[in-house]
């Protein structure tokens, strides 16, 4: 990995990094998706919404989308709709925008041709969530939510503090306040939530 003269890359991003480029070849599906989520995204250097956090919700997708056992087409759509789902993020108040400027770079740049899967799951993400109408936006809601129990979690609640300006709420606080859907999400957030 590049990486310029003094700078220092965290492990956590390596190790994930590495994981994904695992999951992309074990799933068949295009390592261009990582390559233009790193290199094109206006948003990619974002302290929280940036490449980390979109390598975090796919590989977090991938897992949560193969628990719930669904079928290979969503699984797929899954982690390619979390490498885009805040792609071009323009830390608007009103996430629409955001959904939408990412829907319009998985549409603008995708290797692949668009896929009404990955469009519908990136949809989901649409924060705050709503109430899922697929196990696959149910899939997508936790991979996002689950953000804050990676191992450098607190460093991505201070990065969305710097980012948005609004006060994160510790991970126990803030999963206590979303709702999980999968057994996936409920089962990983056990130990924290107490449950």
């Amino acid at each position: 990995m590049y990486r310029e003269e003094g700078s220092r890359v965290p492990n956590h991003d390596i190790i994930r990094e590495t994981a994904i480029l695992g999951l992309l070849e074990e799933l068949g599906i295009s390592d261009d998706h990582l390559t233009l989520v790193k290199q094109f995204n206006p948003s990619a250097a974002l302290p929280f919404h940036g490449f980390q956090h979109l390598v975090t919700v796919a590989l977090n997708a991938g897992a949560a989308a193969l628990h719930e056992r669904l079928p290979d087409d969503q699984v797929r759509a899954a982690v390619i709709a979390g490498l885009w789902h805040d792609f071009d993020h323009q830390g608007d108040p009103d996430d629409r925008v955001n959904i939408g400027a990412a829907i319009s770079g998985y549409r603008n740049l995708s290797p692949d041709v668009v896929d009404p899967l990955v469009v519908a799951a990136i949809e989901a993400t649409l924060f705050p969530h709503t109430p899922p109408a697929s196990t696959l936006a149910a899939v997508m809601q936790d991979a996002d939510a689950l953000q804050t129990l990676e191992p450098d979690g607190a460093r991505f609640m201070v990065a969305l503090e710097r980012e948005l300006g609004v006060l994160a709420l510790p991970p126990a606080e803030f999963l206590a306040a979303v709702p999980l859907h999968t057994t996936w999400a409920k089962e990983k957030a056990a130990g924290v939530l107490g449950r």
